[in-house]
């Protein structure tokens, strides 16, 4: 079942009936530290798949894009879809050398 589903059919109905009180949280806190520009560097190990995810996954307001570095310029990914044996994705190109 999808998640949208899920959400609006059982979920939100349910809320806007029972209006549920709050509980207290128990367990183990997990912290996740934010994400840095260097955390987004695309590995030569990855696969198809894993690329398009990592692509994907880092293709949202704030978080800094994925890329590849090719000589003096960074390659950040964006816009990625799936094509049979091929990824399409936009690209933007950035000097990070000083010979431009």
């Amino acid at each position: 079942m999808r998640a949208s589903i899920i959400i609006f059919e059982h979920m939100i109905p349910f809320i806007l009936s029972n209006l549920p009180s709050a509980q207290p949280q128990s367990g183990e806190v997990t912290e996740f530290r934010r994400r840095k520009p260097e955390d987004s560097e695309l590995s030569l190990n990855m696969n198809m798949n894993q690329i398009y995810d990592y692509i994907r996954m880092l293709d949202a307001e704030g978080y800094p894009k994925a890329f590849i570095r090719f000589g003096s310029y960074k390659l950040c990914f964006s816009r990625a879809s799936l094509k049979s044996d091929k990824i399409v994705a936009d690209v933007e190109f950035i000097c990070e050398g000083k010979d431009e």
